[in-house]
């Protein structure tokens, strides 16, 4: 395998990706991104060995995309 073909392959494993080759649409999306800082203690206490927090931010997003295709 060429480096060329490592590079246009569209997802690995080349012989079972895990999606198609786009190009890809998306419809009527609909996002929720919320953000805020928070006690970096609070936020350890709610993470998994052996993940640390970088700092206190929190970050969730919730996507609605009924409309979507190649995912």
């Amino acid at each position: 395998m060429t480096i060329d073909e490592i590079l246009s392959a569209s997802s690995m494993p080349l012989a079972s990706p895990s999606y198609p080759k786009g190009p890809f649409r998306f419809n009527n999306r609909e996002y929720l991104l919320i953000h805020y800082e928070s006690d970096p203690a609070a936020i350890r206490a709610m993470l998994p060995e052996p993940l640390e927090p970088d700092g206190n931010h929190v970050f969730y997003e919730w996507m609605k995309m009924p409309d979507s295709s190649g995912f």
